[in-house]
């Protein structure tokens, strides 16, 4: 199964096409219908994600600019918290910060959608296990352990790696094609990662 996106903005399908999501862009009503009727009429796709389009382009620029900022300070202050916290292991650290947020979101969840998990079959249920226990729950373990190894700066360039990674893995296993633009990605992230790695530690200086 492929995903398929349409969108009226270049960029977010620039940065779907990192994750190897194909898509295009489209702006007139005429070219929304024509795009979706394609995509539809194709059998390897198997979700269509449509976004911005309508008469509410751009009204909440501002507001995901803000979340978006807002979710990169969040995200920073994870790293930086973990890095000073020494005598905790990583299962626990793992299990606390989940706890946390899980009390957090169950009020949102309540009063917008409400918990829909009665509407999942058989497969759902499978999947959301294993993207629960082992793409959330091992790999979340794995991350805040290694904080406590690798330096703040390094740790942050290697969550990078992530992108290309699910590039990889959809075309390897998914038999997705790689575009140019996706190649040009992972090479930038590989080359500052190595960059990262190779560069000399300043050494502090003795009093």
């Amino acid at each position: 199964m492929k995903y398929f996106l349409i969108s009226d903005n270049v960029d977010t399908l620039a940065g779907m096409r990192l994750v190897g999501v194909r898509g295009v862009v489209v702006h007139e009503e005429d070219e929304v219908r024509a795009a979706l009727d394609k995509a539809c009429a194709d059998p390897d796709i198997g979700l269509v994600l449509i976004t911005g389009i309508g008469d509410t382009r751009g009204s909440d620029d501002l507001k995901g600019i803000l979340f978006g900022l807002g979710a990169a300070v969040f995200y920073a202050t994870v790293i930086l918290l973990n890095k000073s916290i020494h005598q905790v292991e990583g299962i626990h650290r793992t299990f606390l910060q989940f706890l946390s947020a899980i009390v957090v979101l169950i009020p949102y969840v309540l009063s917008t959608n409400g918990i829909t998990l009665g509407s999942l079959n058989a497969v759902g249920w499978v999947n959301l296990l294993i993207v629960g226990l082992v793409h959330t729950g091992i790999t979340y373990c794995l991350y805040f352990s290694s904080l406590k190894e690798l330096p703040g700066q390094e740790a942050a360039i290697l969550s990078y790696i992530d992108p290309l990674v699910a590039v990889l893995v959809s075309v390897t296993l998914l038999g997705e094609s790689m575009t140019a633009m996706q190649v040009i990605g992972g090479a930038l992230i590989l080359g500052f990662t190595l960059l990262n790695e190779l560069s000399p530690t300043p050494k502090a200086k003795k009093k």
